[in-house]
């Protein structure tokens, strides 16, 4: 068998309603003269009495506590398929009280790193439209310079050969 907190609780409110119904008419004979026959008929009846107070406060726990603990599970059903924008409103001073502001937090907590992602992520994309156009003005003044060298390369055999017409016309 599984674990369960629903069943240990049935289990245990059960057991507690038989209880008290095997100790109610131990107590009660002090108190009540039976008529011949009855007192079989008063046991059973209180055990019938005590296990439907066993049956009782468990359906009344389970529906104050399962009602809370089911919106609790909605909230951390909608975070874990990736919907942050959930929140829990309930409003309990005691443990549910504190699971509860532990998913509020968890949820802020969410929203709040990936708005710094989003943030993070837009910086970066920024840097990085920065360096592809420092990237691309190097290229350009690399392009440039290039065809300038190219240019003094030129210039430099025209001067040469000016040179060596010169000195071949003065000699």
């Amino acid at each position: 068998m599984k674990p369960s907190i629903l069943r240990t609780l049935f289990i245990t409110y059960m057991g507690f309603g038989l209880i008290m119904g095997l100790l109610f008419p131990l107590y009660a004979q002090f108190f009540v003269e039976w008529k011949p026959g009855m007192q079989l008929w008063f046991n059973i009846g209180c055990i019938i009495a005590g296990l439907t107070i066993g049956i009782a406060n468990y359906w009344v726990c389970k529906q104050v506590l399962l009602s809370r603990l089911q919106r609790i599970s909605e909230v951390a059903q909608a975070i874990s398929n990736n919907d942050i924008s959930h929140q829990c409103t309930l409003v309990s001073h005691d443990l549910i009280g504190e699971i509860i502001n532990s998913f509020n937090q968890m949820g802020a907590n969410l929203r709040d790193m990936i708005g710094r992602i989003g943030s993070s992520t837009h910086a970066l994309d920024e840097n990085t439209q920065q360096l592809a156009g420092i990237a691309e003005q190097g290229r350009e003044k690399a392009a440039q310079q290039q065809v300038e060298s190219r240019q003094a390369v030129q210039a430099i055999d025209e001067i040469s050969d000016s040179i060596h017409q010169v000195s071949e016309m003065a000699v």
